[in-house]
Protein backbone atom coordinates (compact mmCIF):
# COMPACT_ATOMS: atom_id res chain seq x y z
CA UNK A 1 0.00 0.00 0.00
CA UNK A 2 2.90 2.57 0.92
CA UNK A 3 4.67 1.91 -2.75
CA UNK A 4 1.19 2.03 -4.33
CA UNK A 5 0.12 5.57 -2.71
CA UNK A 6 3.51 7.37 -2.11
CA UNK A 7 5.77 6.17 -4.76
CA UNK A 8 5.56 6.62 -8.77
CA UNK A 9 8.33 5.68 -11.32
CA UNK A 10 11.45 7.30 -11.37
CA UNK A 11 12.27 9.87 -14.44
CA UNK A 12 15.60 11.52 -15.44
CA UNK A 13 16.20 13.78 -18.72
CA UNK A 14 19.13 15.62 -19.19
CA UNK A 15 19.49 18.18 -22.56
CA UNK A 16 22.52 19.52 -23.43
CA UNK A 17 23.11 22.21 -25.95
CA UNK A 18 27.10 23.52 -26.62
CA UNK A 19 28.84 25.79 -29.17
CA UNK A 20 32.42 26.81 -29.78
CA UNK A 21 34.26 29.41 -31.87
CA UNK A 22 37.88 29.73 -32.13
CA UNK A 23 40.93 31.92 -34.13
CA UNK A 24 44.38 32.43 -33.34
CA UNK A 25 43.70 35.09 -30.68
CA UNK A 26 39.78 33.94 -29.15
CA UNK A 27 38.37 31.05 -27.94
CA UNK A 28 34.93 31.18 -26.90
CA UNK A 29 32.38 28.36 -26.10
CA UNK A 30 29.25 28.02 -24.44
CA UNK A 31 26.91 25.36 -23.52
CA UNK A 32 23.70 24.98 -22.12
CA UNK A 33 21.49 22.28 -19.65
CA UNK A 34 18.39 21.15 -18.90
CA UNK A 35 17.76 18.43 -16.10
CA UNK A 36 14.35 16.99 -15.10
CA UNK A 37 14.37 14.55 -12.45
CA UNK A 38 11.47 13.09 -10.86
CA UNK A 39 11.96 10.47 -7.93
CA UNK A 40 10.78 7.51 -6.76
CA UNK A 41 8.67 9.67 -3.95
CA UNK A 42 5.58 11.00 -5.66
CA UNK A 43 5.11 14.87 -5.45
CA UNK A 44 9.27 14.86 -5.21
CA UNK A 45 11.18 15.77 -8.19
CA UNK A 46 12.98 19.08 -9.51
CA UNK A 47 14.06 21.08 -12.58
CA UNK A 48 17.49 22.74 -13.47
CA UNK A 49 18.72 24.97 -16.02
CA UNK A 50 22.38 25.79 -16.51
CA UNK A 51 24.13 28.14 -18.33
CA UNK A 52 28.01 28.23 -18.49
CA UNK A 53 29.81 30.55 -20.90
CA UNK A 54 34.19 30.95 -20.96
CA UNK A 55 36.59 32.78 -23.12
CA UNK A 56 39.93 33.15 -23.60
CA UNK A 57 41.66 36.02 -25.46
CA UNK A 58 45.18 36.83 -26.36
CA UNK A 59 46.13 40.69 -25.50
CA UNK A 60 49.63 40.42 -27.03
CA UNK A 61 52.20 37.75 -26.90
CA UNK A 62 52.59 38.94 -23.05
CA UNK A 63 48.53 38.65 -21.73
CA UNK A 64 46.40 36.06 -22.21
CA UNK A 65 43.02 37.10 -20.50
CA UNK A 66 39.97 34.46 -19.36
CA UNK A 67 37.00 34.81 -18.52
CA UNK A 68 33.91 32.83 -17.05
CA UNK A 69 30.68 32.82 -16.61
CA UNK A 70 27.84 30.27 -14.99
CA UNK A 71 24.53 30.25 -14.07
CA UNK A 72 22.06 27.73 -12.50
CA UNK A 73 18.48 28.13 -11.60
CA UNK A 74 16.52 25.25 -10.18
CA UNK A 75 12.75 24.00 -8.75
CA UNK A 76 12.27 21.31 -6.44
CA UNK A 77 9.37 19.84 -4.44
CA UNK A 78 9.86 17.35 -1.83
CA UNK A 79 7.10 15.16 0.11
CA UNK A 80 7.52 15.97 3.37
CA UNK A 81 5.16 13.25 4.80
CA UNK A 82 6.08 9.77 6.10
CA UNK A 83 3.60 7.02 5.64
CA UNK A 84 5.49 4.88 7.31
CA UNK A 85 5.23 6.96 10.41
CA UNK A 86 1.77 8.77 9.71
CA UNK A 87 1.24 9.89 13.61
CA UNK A 88 0.18 6.74 14.83
CA UNK A 89 0.99 3.52 15.41
CA UNK A 90 1.05 1.70 12.27
CA UNK A 91 1.80 -1.60 11.30
CA UNK A 92 3.76 -3.01 8.11
CA UNK A 93 0.80 -5.44 7.55
CA UNK A 94 -2.02 -2.73 8.30
CA UNK A 95 -4.11 -1.46 4.73
CA UNK A 96 -4.13 2.20 3.71
CA UNK A 97 -7.61 1.42 2.18
CA UNK A 98 -10.73 0.22 3.93
CA UNK A 99 -12.08 -2.81 2.56
CA UNK A 100 -14.27 -1.04 -0.06
CA UNK A 101 -11.27 0.53 -1.63
CA UNK A 102 -11.83 3.96 0.32
CA UNK A 103 -8.62 5.60 1.91
CA UNK A 104 -8.12 4.53 5.82
CA UNK A 105 -8.42 6.82 8.38
CA UNK A 106 -7.42 6.35 11.66
CA UNK A 107 -10.10 7.79 14.18
CA UNK A 108 -8.77 9.68 16.97
CA UNK A 109 -11.24 8.10 19.66
CA UNK A 110 -9.30 4.73 19.32
CA UNK A 111 -5.82 6.38 19.74
CA UNK A 112 -6.40 8.06 23.05
CA UNK A 113 -8.59 8.47 26.16
CA UNK A 114 -12.55 9.08 26.71
CA UNK A 115 -11.57 12.10 28.58
CA UNK A 116 -9.56 13.57 25.31
CA UNK A 117 -11.98 13.24 23.72
CA UNK A 118 -14.60 15.24 26.01
CA UNK A 119 -12.07 17.71 26.07
CA UNK A 120 -12.08 17.95 22.24
CA UNK A 121 -15.69 18.21 21.99
CA UNK A 122 -16.56 20.75 24.72
CA UNK A 123 -14.16 22.95 23.32
CA UNK A 124 -15.22 22.78 19.92
CA UNK A 125 -11.86 21.48 19.07
CA UNK A 126 -11.19 20.48 15.32
CA UNK A 127 -10.85 16.51 14.81
CA UNK A 128 -7.64 14.77 14.82
CA UNK A 129 -8.62 11.74 12.91
CA UNK A 130 -5.97 10.92 10.25
CA UNK A 131 -6.22 10.23 6.78
CA UNK A 132 -2.85 9.32 5.60
CA UNK A 133 -3.75 8.95 2.07
CA UNK A 134 -5.10 12.47 2.53
CA UNK A 135 -1.91 13.68 4.30
CA UNK A 136 0.40 12.62 1.40
CA UNK A 137 -0.61 15.81 -1.17
CA UNK A 138 -0.68 18.17 1.57
CA UNK A 139 2.90 18.69 3.00
CA UNK A 140 4.89 19.04 0.11
CA UNK A 141 8.01 21.26 0.40
CA UNK A 142 9.10 23.47 -2.47
CA UNK A 143 12.37 25.12 -3.40
CA UNK A 144 14.46 27.76 -5.62
CA UNK A 145 17.69 27.54 -5.75
CA UNK A 146 19.70 30.22 -7.54
CA UNK A 147 23.54 30.29 -8.37
CA UNK A 148 26.14 32.36 -10.62
CA UNK A 149 30.08 31.94 -10.87
CA UNK A 150 31.80 34.78 -12.65
CA UNK A 151 35.97 34.58 -13.04
CA UNK A 152 38.36 36.61 -14.75
CA UNK A 153 41.96 35.60 -15.22
CA UNK A 154 44.88 37.62 -16.27
CA UNK A 155 48.11 35.40 -17.38
CA UNK A 156 50.83 36.79 -17.94
CA UNK A 157 54.01 35.28 -19.73
CA UNK A 158 57.27 37.24 -18.89
CA UNK A 159 60.19 35.24 -20.15
CA UNK A 160 60.19 31.01 -20.95
CA UNK A 161 60.43 30.00 -17.71
CA UNK A 162 58.85 32.84 -15.64
CA UNK A 163 54.92 33.35 -15.59
CA UNK A 164 52.14 35.23 -13.45
CA UNK A 165 48.46 34.59 -13.05
CA UNK A 166 46.19 36.70 -11.14
CA UNK A 167 42.66 35.31 -10.56
CA UNK A 168 39.45 37.32 -9.38
CA UNK A 169 35.76 35.01 -8.90
CA UNK A 170 32.64 35.91 -7.14
CA UNK A 171 29.92 33.37 -6.15
CA UNK A 172 26.09 33.99 -5.08
CA UNK A 173 23.79 31.96 -3.81
CA UNK A 174 19.93 32.17 -3.33
CA UNK A 175 17.99 29.49 -1.80
CA UNK A 176 14.47 29.73 -0.93
CA UNK A 177 12.32 27.03 0.94
CA UNK A 178 8.79 26.72 1.46
CA UNK A 179 6.27 25.07 2.78
CA UNK A 180 2.38 25.69 3.17
CA UNK A 181 0.85 23.28 5.12
CA UNK A 182 -3.22 22.73 3.86
CA UNK A 183 -5.56 23.60 6.89
CA UNK A 184 -7.19 20.21 6.60
CA UNK A 185 -3.45 18.34 7.05
CA UNK A 186 -3.43 16.75 10.80
CA UNK A 187 0.27 19.14 11.77
CA UNK A 188 -2.43 22.05 11.24
CA UNK A 189 -5.47 20.64 13.25
CA UNK A 190 -2.61 19.29 16.01
CA UNK A 191 -1.14 23.09 15.95
CA UNK A 192 -4.59 24.93 16.34
CA UNK A 193 -5.71 22.42 19.09
CA UNK A 194 -2.50 22.62 20.85
CA UNK A 195 -3.11 26.78 21.40
CA UNK A 196 -6.65 26.30 22.40
CA UNK A 197 -6.82 26.98 26.12
CA UNK A 198 -8.44 29.54 28.15
CA UNK A 199 -8.64 32.77 28.18
CA UNK A 200 -6.34 35.08 30.44
CA UNK A 201 -9.88 35.66 33.35
CA UNK A 202 -11.00 31.91 32.53
CA UNK A 203 -14.40 33.40 31.60
CA UNK A 204 -13.98 31.64 27.82
CA UNK A 205 -11.71 28.95 25.32
CA UNK A 206 -10.13 30.78 22.94
CA UNK A 207 -7.76 29.76 19.90
CA UNK A 208 -4.39 31.49 19.65
CA UNK A 209 -3.73 30.58 16.93
CA UNK A 210 -6.78 30.66 13.77
CA UNK A 211 -7.88 27.74 11.42
CA UNK A 212 -5.79 28.35 7.99
CA UNK A 213 -3.32 27.23 6.30
CA UNK A 214 0.67 27.68 8.06
CA UNK A 215 3.12 28.82 5.74
CA UNK A 216 6.66 27.78 6.74
CA UNK A 217 9.70 29.67 4.68
CA UNK A 218 13.59 29.57 4.92
CA UNK A 219 15.80 32.16 2.78
CA UNK A 220 19.38 31.98 2.82
CA UNK A 221 22.03 34.41 0.69
CA UNK A 222 25.72 34.26 0.16
CA UNK A 223 28.63 35.83 -0.88
CA UNK A 224 32.29 34.34 -1.61
CA UNK A 225 35.22 36.60 -2.71
CA UNK A 226 38.01 34.55 -4.01
CA UNK A 227 41.42 36.47 -5.29
CA UNK A 228 44.34 34.68 -6.30
CA UNK A 229 47.98 35.46 -7.11
CA UNK A 230 50.46 32.71 -8.97
CA UNK A 231 54.28 33.13 -9.83
CA UNK A 232 55.24 30.62 -11.78
CA UNK A 233 59.12 29.49 -12.00
CA UNK A 234 59.94 26.52 -14.14
CA UNK A 235 63.65 26.36 -15.54
CA UNK A 236 66.44 24.07 -16.02
CA UNK A 237 69.92 24.60 -14.30
CA UNK A 238 72.83 22.87 -15.87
Amino acid sequence: DVEKAANQNPFYQQYNLSFQKGSDNNNFSASLTYKNDQESDKYTGSNSYGINLQNSTRINRILNVDFGAYLNYGRSATQAYDLLSPGFNYMPYQSLYNADGSAYTSLYADRTSLSNLQTLANYDMLSMDITPLDEVSRNQIKQKDLSTRLFVKLNFKLTDWLNYSAQYQYEYGKYDRRQELDKNTYEVRNTVNTWTCWTPDHSSVAKYIPEGNILKTQNQTSDAYNFRHQLNFQKTLS
